[in-house]
């Protein structure tokens, strides 16, 4: 037996979203548009529903924080803050502006905005934008505030990684899947009856592209003497008194593999069609030459913890004799490969 794995790590990225909703204080909303920015100049459109007219000298305060790198505007420009109300910059820096309304005319409508260009910075984070508006005009004229945030560089994003370690297993068993084996003893062998016996390949991956299983023996079933018993040819016969040797039998794990549709573990392993090595149910030549591809499954393959005769597959190997097969112990060591495709 051998083992050959490939072996590598999987990294799960998950993002989560979280929505922020504006704030809404004493019937006034705040929100911009949009929500989300990149490094670099970001123009934006803060807007709200004023509760009443913003008459001329109702000042409007703008905070932002954490400070963004530059605000594009210019102290003393004027700007339309919705439905033909202006109003002039008094103070701007890179957490507060503060502008004064020099005409308001019915700027009591569905709602009031705010274009601001401004440039933030390269990390991830978010600012919160509020606005709060005073009147020195009139004790009657509600004050207007509330709070947005605005998403910047992937601020309201949430990385969860996960690391799975690759795994590949494989042994051979007995044919009753209960213990590790290496040994398939056939026993004394007669002309009256063929002879046979069997072990199973216990083979379990979670490598996503699944696995492929080979084999190849070291040299033709022989005695110590190098007298080869004649191999079987493909889907030959194993005819009692007529001397051969092979697999008589092979049969593929028939569920544990993973359905691409359901992810439900109840696939078959796929047996590998080969010419000249065709290991369905009937005889089949041990290939000694070049390794050859037994079965394939494209997908991760799971087994059952308890021994299984349906996750795993079933190999019968079998000999004949004739009266004048020559005497001796014949042996033959027979390896295989498993090989996963992370």
């Amino acid at each position: 037996m051998s083992l050959l794995s490939k072996t590598s790590v999987f990294v799960l990225s998950l993002s989560l979203v979280l929505s922020g909703s504006p704030v809404s204080a004493s019937g006034v909303l705040v929100a911009l548009t949009p929500g989300t920015g990149n490094a670099g100049s970001n123009a934006t459109v803060l807007s709200w529903l004023p509760t009443g007219i913003y008459p001329t000298g109702t000042v409007l305060q703008v905070d932002i924080s954490p400070a963004v790198s530059s605000v594009d505007v210019l102290t003393g420009s004027t700007t339309n803050i919705g439905n033909n109300g202006w109003a002039v910059w008094s103070t701007t820096s890179t957490g507060n502006l503060i502008l004064t309304v020099v005409t308001s005319t019915n700027s009591s409508a569905a709602s009031s905005s705010l274009y601001i260009p401004f440039t933030i910075d390269a990390t991830a984070q978010n600012y919160s934008f509020s606005i709060l508006t005073a009147s020195t005009t009139s004790s009657t004229v509600p004050v207007d505030f509330g709070a947005s945030l605005f998403y910047a560089n992937g601020g309201n994003l949430v990385t969860v990684t996960a690391a799975v370690p690759a795994t590949l297993s494989f042994a051979i068993r007995t044919d009753a899947d209960d213990a590790n084996t290496n040994l398939c003893s056939l026993g004394t062998l007669g002309v009256a009856a063929t002879s046979t016996c069997a072990y199973r390949l216990r083979v379990g991956t979670n490598a996503a592209g699944g696995f492929s299983t080979t084999i190849l023996a070291n040299h033709d079933f022989a005695n110590a003497s190098y007298a080869t018993m004649t191999n079987v040819g493909d889907n030959g016969v194993a005819n009692a008194g007529s001397e051969g040797y092979g697999i008589s039998v092979f049969t593929s794990a028939s569920t544990g593999g993973r359905n691409a549709v359901t992810s439900a573990y109840d696939q078959p392993i796929t047996e590998a069609s080969v010419v000249g090595f065709d290991f369905s149910v009937d005889p089949t030549p041990v290939p000694t030459s070049t390794a050859v591809l037994m079965q394939s499954f494209p997908r991760s393959f799971r087994l059952n913890s308890s021994p299984s005769l349906t996750t795993t597959s079933r190999v019968v190997h079998f000999a004949n004799i004739d009266s004048a097969t020559p005497a001796g112990f014949y042996s033959q060591v027979v390896t295989y490969i498993v090989t996963a495709t992370f």
